[in-house]
């Protein structure tokens, strides 16, 4: 009898125990436990290369520019990319921290993340809303939106997971002359206009990093010659501003990606060289070229060790 009782007892203290851990499941030390969990595994998620996918901006959404941006297990970031539509490329290093109020839900991981991915007229870095899903993650800035906005700088930016190479042995090189009409032609009338195009390829499967833009197409893109005397003629566009710049990253050429630039000989408006480079670039007034032989020959860097001679001969009649 007194044994029934005494069990009673120490029933109902085990179920009032339990009562009491299961109404502390839901106080703010768990929480603050499932914040740090999520912390935790952002830390992880986060480190190493990623590649960007695509950025947003206030004009829309862009997929043709690339770059990388790395997280070391030191607190650093490193991001090589274009600031925005019309500007330079750009390397800049920073630290970079984590909020304290990362969350998990379902397959999405989410935080703040403080590091700086462009210059500004201003100290610290920038805020962002981190999101991770499945392989992407995705980047919202927060802090100085109407500056980025007023430099068309993306706000919105998401990026993979990618394998990168410094080999450059799958990248092809096509230089080509055509007419405008977009035929590849070698023989012009006299006053016709010669439109010069410059194609670099990745044919591999693994991202590429180039030199910057600037270094990669060097001073003399596009240079024509008289072939009868080899006396340089020039080029159909004009320098505008300063080309190299410390500030300048490399180029990443994602798989089956292309870099192409397209010039005409005879243009008079301030057009630009390529949509890719046109800060730096514009067309310049040119005079047509007489009847003769001429060929147009320059060098494309794709690395310390390796380097394209491009050169096509053409006639003007």
């Amino acid at each position: 009898m007194n044994m029934n009782k005494n069990g009673f007892i120490v029933s109902m203290l085990l179920a009032a125990a339990m009562m009491v851990a299961g109404c502390n499941s839901d106080n703010p030390v768990s929480d603050e436990a499932e914040t740090q969990a999520a912390k935790n595994a952002a830390a992880q998620k986060i480190l190493g290369k990623w590649v960007m996918k695509k950025s947003v901006t206030a004009e829309g959404e862009s997929t043709d520019k690339y770059a990388i941006l790395e997280f070391d297990a030191d607190g650093k970031a490193v991001y090589n990319g274009t600031l925005g539509e019309g500007y330079e490329d750009m390397h800049e290093e920073s630290t970079y921290k984590l909020g304290n109020d990362w969350r998990e839900e379902g397959m999405e991981l989410s935080g703040h993340v403080y590091f700086k991915i462009w210059g500004g007229p201003y100290d610290g870095n920038d805020r962002f809303e981190c999101v991770f899903k499945n392989d992407e993650m995705y980047l919202v800035r927060e802090i100085y939106p109407v500056v980025a906005v007023s430099l068309k700088a993306p706000t919105v930016y998401c990026f993979v997971r990618s394998e990168f190479t410094e080999d450059t042995k799958d990248i092809s090189v096509l230089f080509q002359l055509q007419n405008e009409k977009g035929e590849e032609t070698y023989t012009f009338k006299e006053g016709e206009n010669i439109v010069f195009r410059l194609e670099i390829r990745n044919n591999g499967t693994k991202t590429a990093v180039l030199p910057p833009k600037s270094t990669v197409i060097g001073r003399d893109i596009f240079r024509v010659y008289s072939a009868s005397d080899k006396k340089d003629l020039g080029t159909p566009w004009n320098q505008k501003g300063e080309t190299y710049t410390t500030m300048e990253g490399h180029f990443l050429l994602s798989p089956n990606g292309s870099l192409v630039y397209v010039c005409p000989w005879l243009n008079q408006s301030e057009t630009t060289l390529s949509s890719d480079i046109y800060s730096y670039f514009k067309l310049d007034g040119t005079k047509p070229l007489a009847a003769g032989d001429y060929y147009s020959e320059f060098d494309i860097t794709l690395s310390d060790s390796h380097k394209v001679t491009c050169k096509c001969n053409f006639k003007i009649k």
